[in-house]
């Protein structure tokens, strides 16, 4: 089922990605280290916490308790195919792709030696010398390209942006209280009618204070 919060998160994300969407074709990292300036959210103007709260209250991502934040590829592919984005008059604004690679070897423009699978977006307008792939941003030197095309009014946008999801964030985490309440009474309730129930731990509750810890 599809809640309130998951739907405000996408269209406040949709919202923002369509003003980024003005720039150059560029590929930014979903899920690679928040030090690189081609992460996605230093694009979003979000700190690391926000970011993952973000994807994770839009159901774009997930917050695993063995394996950490993960990036939910197929959602993705939806909400950029979805009724948000049909109204955008421009070939391909928007595509996810997945690859292992070297980051740092790229960077340097080394051979690569420790490759990692990594989640991608291109944002933007494609140029006829818009590299189709992440390996092929690359500058005269064979460096990968890391700071993203200029865009006018991109602070006042990210910061209107973080308005909304402060916003957003909060109503998730109240709706989640309220689903957790009533679970908690579910429980109750088989409890005194003599039922044994298996509890299972609520990696909900869980993600929510790893996250707000950070």
């Amino acid at each position: 089922m599809v809640t309130s919060y998951e739907v405000i998160s996408l269209d406040h994300l949709a919202e923002h990605m369509i003003c980024l969407s003005t720039a150059s074709s560029f590929w930014f990292s979903l899920n690679s280290s928040y030090d690189h300036e081609f992460h996605l959210s230093k694009r979003l103007g979000l700190t690391p916490q926000d970011y993952e709260f973000l994807l994770v209250a839009a159901d774009l991502a997930l917050f695993h308790k063995r394996f950490g934040f993960s990036i939910k590829p197929m959602k993705w592919k939806v909400f950029l195919e979805g009724h948000r984005f049909t109204t955008i008059n421009c070939d391909r604004t928007f595509e996810v792709d997945d690859k292992k690679v070297d980051l740092n070897a790229l960077m340097k423009g080394k051979p690569p030696k420790h490759r990692m699978k990594v989640n991608f977006i291109r944002i933007g307008v494609l140029y006829d010398n818009s590299p189709r792939k992440i390996e092929m941003q690359k500058d005269s030197d064979g460096l990968m390209i890391v700071t993203p095309p200029r865009l006018n009014g991109l602070r006042l946008k990210q910061q209107s942006f973080r308005q909304c999801v402060e916003q957003s964030k909060w109503n998730y985490l109240l709706e989640k209280e309220d689903e957790d309440d009533e679970d908690d009474k579910d429980d109750g309730e088989d409890d005194k009618d003599g039922i044994d129930v298996d509890k299972e731990d609520n990696a909900t509750s869980s993600n929510i204070t790893l996250l707000m810890s950070r």
